[in-house]
């Protein structure tokens, strides 16, 4: 079994279940993602250097191979003062065959493409809050097949993947939350005069951009010092806020809106197309190399390695789960209190503060 296969098996079986792993396994083979991923630098306790993925997104790459965009984030991170370590291209076709960005977009993926809505962990304040906003209750819902993957919504109301975008598009103001990365919509269905729900329903257009033929998205590794940037600055003044109309004067989104005519951009920058993405944290950044780059493992990465080793002390299974991106209780609080995504609790994090919230939340998944 490939590398790719062993990593999405203990991955994914954690997070979705097995059947989910086994429709998953199917379709996903090993990562064709084109570039140099070599070794990077240990990480040294006393002076550690962070790593961060970071990417151009398709609408970055203009017609015609225009890498104006991508060159001026590529210097933009240099003028920044991160250290560009690797780098490399992954194109649509490889990235729909591979399923890159449905592992990269993990949950929000999996509940708009695999998963049994009826199985979907809602808790009951959530169904009483669908009960009070659509008059229906979950149960009656899901029981009567109202609730629908992305594929099964299309179908149903039998539109192309450019009409079913369209139509959830504008079917967002009837949407609402159910929990971490899921969400409902409700659309109508003329034909028989009644409504249901799509389940991640936006995921669509989001995975189109990524997959289509002409599709083109360039990575890189990058590092820096802590002692010199925070990862909370990292994000807030090198990449800026994900809106560019909110972000830092200098940063990099907000730069490429405010030079958009220049760089050749159809489009104003906005949120939902600002043209770069970038980690959040190490633990979030090491299961993005690991998505993105070629033969990326926590073995051969040094924040792997780092959690491996003595200064965190997981063994290979704890990091595995940790990075299914699993929910946990927040270390402090109580056991009944409302858990958190993990990557969402190390956000902005420093190794030490890294190592502290794992240590906790793997002790107590230890028992």
């Amino acid at each position: 079994m490939s590398f790719l296969d062993t990593n999405v098996k203990r991955g994914i079986t954690v997070a979705l279940g097995a059947a989910a792993v086994t429709y998953l396994l199917s379709r996903l083979c090993q990562t064709n993602a084109s570039g140099h991923a070599g070794p990077l630098s240990p990480i040294d306790a006393s002076d550690p250097l962070c790593y961060a993925l970071v990417f151009a997104k398709p609408h970055a790459h203009l017609n015609g191979g225009d890498q104006r965009v991508v060159q001026f984030i590529k210097a933009s991170l240099s003028a920044a003062g991160l250290t560009i370590v690797a780098t490399g291209t992954s194109s649509g076709p490889d990235i729909a065959r591979d399923g890159t960005i449905d592992k990269h977009y993990r949950a929000i993926a999996a509940y708009a493409l695999y998963t049994d809505p009826a199985s979907l962990p809602i808790n009951d304040k959530v169904k009483a809050d669908f009960l009070a906003k659509y008059g229906v209750s979950w149960a009656n819902a899901t029981s009567s097949k109202r609730v629908l993957k992305c594929d099964d919504a299309a179908n149903r109301l039998n539109l192309s993947p450019e009409e079913f975008i369209a139509v959830v598009d504008a079917a967002r103001p009837t949407g609402m939350r159910l929990g971490p990365g899921c969400y409902v919509s409700q659309l109508t269905d003329s034909s028989k005069g009644d409504t249901f729900w799509v389940v991640n329903g936006f995921y669509t257009g989001m995975r189109s951009e990524y997959v289509r033929p002409s599709a083109r998205v360039t990575w890189f590794v990058v590092s820096w010092p802590e002692r010199k940037l925070s990862w909370k600055s990292f994000r807030a003044d090198v990449l800026g806020a994900t809106d560019p109309n909110r972000a830092n004067p200098s940063s990099v989104r907000r730069q490429i809106l405010i030079r958009s005519p220049e760089l050749g951009l159809p489009f104003s920058p906005s949120t939902g197309n600002n043209c770069v993405h970038g980690s959040a944290s190490g633990l979030e950044a090491l299961n993005e190399r690991m998505i993105w780059t070629p033969r990326r493992q926590p073995e051969n990465d040094p924040f792997g390695q780092w959690l491996l080793g003595p200064q965190v002390g997981l063994t290979r299974d704890e990091v595995d789960w940790c990075l299914t991106n699993p929910l946990v209780t927040p270390p402090g609080e109580p056991g009944g209190a409302a858990q958190k995504p993990l990557f969402d609790l190390v956000e902005d994090a420093t190794y030490a503060e890294m190592a502290a919230a794992l240590r906790q939340v793997v002790r107590e998944r230890r028992g």
